[in-house]
């Protein structure tokens, strides 16, 4: 009977162990203390401001069916081709996207979009937080190029072609882990093309470094 008693007191015990574990996993540790991060999301087809060519293409039944785009639709670079249609004069910009967004408080956020590129000469484009990509031609600005205190970047490069995925944005600031420190309140990200024949599906922001960012809404 004791031994019973006992067995099934360790198991009471590990059961709340356990469901301790589940429920911290939820959050993550911030200034010493547990806490849940803060997220914030949008629609990257829903831009305050779009400067063609960009394109807000309506999501096709398929990608409807199979759960592969957010909401109704997605904003797409078309490409541009014969070369010459591309802008030659360095100090004219590529078109721009803005958005806007407000951050729920002061935090280094880690920036994730769910994109589709086309191939490896149709999968990045700049980023800006609060500043706006400075005038250049399409590749000219490397990485190494762009100071992390201007908080304009290269976004992607990565080699997943032709399906939606989601990619981490990094800053190159190893001091907050490739993040982007931001104030509570409202906020603008300017996107300028770097490259064409790519999309964009959503837009995601998390306090949390650890976070992946998955399927169909992150």
């Amino acid at each position: 009977m004791r031994h019973n008693q006992q067995h099934q007191a360790r198991r009471l015990f590990f059961a709340a162990l356990a469901g301790t574990a589940v429920a911290l996993g939820a959050g993550c540790f911030a200034d010493g203390a547990w806490a849940v991060p803060t997220k914030v999301t949008w629609e990257a087809e829903k831009p305050a401001n779009r400067e063609a060519p960009w394109t807000v293409k309506a999501a096709s039944k398929n990608d409807i069916k199979k759960k592969l785009v957010a909401g109704t639709g997605y904003i797409r670079h078309p490409m541009l081709w014969p070369p010459k249609e591309r802008p030659k004069d360095a100090k004219v910009p590529p078109k721009r996207l803005v958005y806007e967004f407000t951050a729920p408080k002061t935090a280094t956020y880690y920036f994730w979009a769910k994109v589709w590129w086309y191939d490896e000469c149709s999968n990045s484009f700049w980023v800006g937080f609060d500043k706006d990509v400075p005038a250049a031609d399409w590749i000219s600005l490397s990485f190494k190029e762009r100071a992390p205190k201007e908080k304009t970047y290269v976004f992607g490069e990565d080699a997943t072609y032709k399906r939606w995925h989601w990619v981490r944005y990094h800053s190159g600031d190893l001091a907050t882990g490739g993040g982007v420190r931001l104030t509570k309140g409202k906020h603008k990200l300017y996107v300028r093309a770097r490259e064409d024949g790519l999309s964009m599906d959503r837009f995601l922001l998390i306090s949390d470094r650890d976070y992946i960012a998955v399927g169909q809404y992150g």
